[in-house]
């Protein structure tokens, strides 16, 4: 049974007292525990702390606090832990030091402070007008650069009309592709007149024909009246660089008959057009620029149109 202590003199004619301050020793009574008195050194009690690996604190195997100043100083990066300074940490007033030099922890804590003034004043200040060549006031420039108001804007290559609500207010674009100088709108397969319906009697020739992206042309040939006799046509198609060109296909056109005629260029071309009277065709890929002629062997009159077709 644990009892407390209580006093071995007692003032004459009163009972025992039980003594105050007392803690239990469980060491104590050849390891059955008992209570023991708390002693004190000075007006205060002596103390034992113990760690959590319940070794004693405090102590002179164990000091403690005592060593704590130098474990410090040891955390940060002090070489030395004999002298009981803090050399590392530095003065308040240690110069800046340059950026991945050695120095005190001061110093570079005032070279960290520097460098974010110097990119807070970079970065530029938060309001209507920051100050010229900062990041905001180019940030502002880019937004100011885009309008995203009015009745047109153009953001690229997309056009945004909005002047009639509900009929102008869509998005178009373009697709375009680069001719090695500017941008040219790609294509479709294209149809034209490269000569219109009229009766000649001498060579003639279209004028330039610009290709974009086909990769071949149908030249179509509509005779409607002829000079009879043994006289003949030719459908010519020639290629053009700059000012000069050479021949590039060409089809005979018989005597004496009226007819549609086709003269077909285009990479891996075959087959016989219903409508045709006759054709011919080459397996090749037509140039940027072409031009198409007509040459009759004789001076009688013709009457015929010629349209070009351009296929993608």
């Amino acid at each position: 049974m644990d009892t407390l202590i209580r006093e071995t003199k007692p003032k004459p004619g009163q009972l025992p007292e039980i003594i105050p301050a007392q803690y239990w020793d469980p060491d104590s009574d050849d390891g059955n525990g008992a209570y023991e008195k708390i002693r004190g050194t000075r007006g205060a009690p002596r103390v034992l702390l113990w760690g959590v690996d319940g070794a004693p604190l405090l102590t002179e195997e164990y000091p403690g606090h005592m060593d704590m100043i130098d474990r410090a100083a040891r955390l940060l990066g002090k070489v030395s832990a004999d002298d009981g300074s803090l050399v590392t940490l530095g003065a308040i007033a240690d110069a800046v030091v340059a950026a991945g030099a050695t120095g005190t922890l001061s110093a570079k804590l005032r070279r960290l402070t520097t460098d974010l003034d110097a990119l807070l004043t970079k970065v530029g200040e938060i309001q209507a007008s920051p100050t010229a060549n900062t990041i905001l006031a180019r940030l502002k420039d880019i937004k100011d650069g885009i309008p995203l108001t009015g009745s047109s804007v153009v953001v690229g290559k997309v056009g945004i009309d909005q002047t009639t609500d509900g009929t102008t207010n869509k998005v178009s674009a373009e697709n375009k592709v680069s001719n090695g100088t500017t941008l040219d709108t790609w294509r479709n397969n294209v149809q034209k007149t490269l000569l219109a319906s009229a009766a000649r009697t001498t060579a003639t020739t279209s004028p330039v024909q610009d290709n974009y992206n086909a990769r071949g042309v149908v030249l179509t040939l509509n005779v409607t009246a002829n000079p009879g006799g043994a006289e003949t046509l030719e459908l010519r198609l020639y290629y053009r660089v700059g000012v000069t060109g050479g021949l590039f296909a060409k089809m005979a056109i018989p005597a004496a008959t009226n007819a549609t005629y086709s003269l077909i260029v285009c990479p891996g071309s075959s087959g016989t057009p219903e409508t045709a009277a006759a054709y011919k065709t080459y397996s090749l890929a037509i140039p940027r620029q072409y031009v198409a002629n007509v040459t009759p062997s004789g001076a009688g009159s013709w009457t015929y149109e010629l349209t070009a077709t351009e296929i993608v």
